[in-house]
């Protein structure tokens, strides 16, 4: 998918990317589920199945939560943090202690992390 692999399958886009993938969300549930999808989130990162990584915008309720979101389980489907520090502070503790995280194992390859 290029860019940096932030977490196992979830792969940082560019801000074009992130505002197109906004805009296609927020019309797909507009017309089809207006609550599988909110205007105040920001897909951050993709995954190959169609999830993604999201930061919650909404104003005054839980600003900058991040979660995965998969079109099929909606919210929270694999994950949930208070924002994207807590969620690089649980990635590193993981990779430091060598422990799987969201399920996911890893190995370290040519001083990467390489996830299986």
């Amino acid at each position: 998918m290029g860019g940096f692999q932030l977490a196992p399958a979830y792969w940082l886009t560019d801000a074009a990317r992130v505002a197109g993938d906004a805009s296609r969300l927020t019309a797909t549930a507009r017309g089809s589920n207006p609550e599988a999808w909110d205007v105040h989130w920001v897909p951050l990162a993709a995954g190959r199945c169609g999830g993604y990584l999201v930061v919650d915008h909404t104003p005054d309720v839980d600003t900058g939560r991040t979660f995965l979101w998969e079109p099929e389980n909606g919210a929270d489907a694999m994950g949930s943090w208070t924002g994207l520090e807590e969620l690089c502070s649980e990635l590193r503790s993981a990779l430091l202690g060598g422990a799987p995280w969201l399920d996911n194992s890893y190995q370290m390859v040519d001083g990467g992390v390489e996830w299986e």
